[in-house]
C-alpha cells in the first residue's frame, strides 16, 4: 500500500471517529477510544490507535494516563513531550472548568453544593494539596487560593502563609481544605492539631476558621465530626 493510500485510510477512520462523537458525545467509547480520539490533535499524521493501546496497556486507566509523569509517558513509543504535556493538561483543565463554572454560585451556608465543588476540585490529583477558601460577611465566597506544595501523603499546613491569604482579601472567615489521595476522608491526628493551632492564630486576627474539609473517598467537615475547638 502506498503512503498516500495509508494516510487516505487514517483520514476516513478520523472523520467516522469525530461524526461518532459529535452524535453520541463519548458515550459507547472505550478508554483507548477516547484517547485515540484526543490524540487525533496532538499528532495529526500516525496511527493514534497503536499508541492509545500502549498508553492502556502501561497505565491500565484513562485516569492513569493522564495522572501519569511527562517522563513516564514519553517512555511510550510515539510520546514526545508536546503530547504528554497534552495529555497532562487535562485533569487541570477539567479543574478550572469546575471552579469557573460553579465558584460563583456557592456559599458557606450551601454546604452540600461545597462538598460537591471541593470534590471536582480535587479530580485526578495524585498529592496532597490545601487550599485557603475566603468567605466575606455573608458567607459567600472571595477566593479560593492554593497553599503550600505536598506530596502523596502529606499536604504542608502553613499557618503563616494561609493567615497572608486571609489578610491579603479581607475576609471574614476562611475554611481550609485539602485532600488524601489514598481515599481515606478521616482527619489525622496531625490534621486535628495543625487545624486548632490555625483556629487559634485566625481568632487573634478576628478570622474565623469556618470548617477544614477533607476531600478523600468523600468529603468530610472536621466541623460537623467536633474537632474544631472554639
Amino acid at each position: 500500500m502506498s503512503k498516500n493510500k495509508k494516510i487516505n485510510l487514517n483520514a476516513g477512520h478520523r472523520e467516522r471517529m469525530r461524526q461518532r462523537y459529535l452524535a453520541n458525545g463519548l458515550n459507547g467509547f472505550q478508554p483507548h477510544e477516547i484517547l485515540e480520539l484526543l490524540l487525533f490533535y496532538a499528532k495529526p499524521r500516525c496511527d493514534t490507535n497503536k499508541i492509545a493501546h500502549e498508553l492502556i496497556n502501561r497505565f491500565h486507566t484513562l485516569a492513569g494516563v493522564m495522572n501519569a509523569d511527562v517522563q513516564e509517558l514519553c517512555a511510550i513509543d510515539g510520546i514526545g513531550s508536546q503530547t504528554a504535556i497534552f495529555l497532562r493538561l487535562f485533569p487541570d483543565v477539567f479543574r478550572a472548568y469546575q471552579m469557573s463554572r460553579n465558584a460563583d454560585k456557592l456559599s458557606f451556608k450551601r454546604r452540600n453544593d461545597l462538598k460537591a465543588y471541593l470534590a471536582s476540585l480535587y479530580a485526578g490529583t495524585v498529592k496532597e494539596q490545601a487550599y485557603v477558601i475566603c468567605f466575606d460577611a455573608n458567607e459567600q465566597i472571595i477566593c479560593i487560593e492554593p497553599t503550600g506544595n505536598g506530596t502523596s501523603t502529606t499536604a504542608n499546613l502553613d499557618i503563616r502563609s494561609i493567615a497572608e491569604i486571609a489578610l491579603r482579601n479581607r475576609c471574614d472567615s476562611i475554611a481550609l481544605v485539602h485532600n488524601h489521595p489514598d481515599g481515606n476522608p478521616n482527619a489525622s491526628n496531625t490534621d486535628i492539631f495543625a487545624t486548632n493551632r490555625l483556629s487559634k492564630v485566625l481568632r487573634s486576627l478576628d478570622i474565623e476558621l469556618a470548617d477544614h474539609f477533607i476531600v478523600g473517598s468523600r468529603v468530610t467537615s472536621m466541623r460537623e465530626m467536633g474537632q474544631i475547638n472554639d
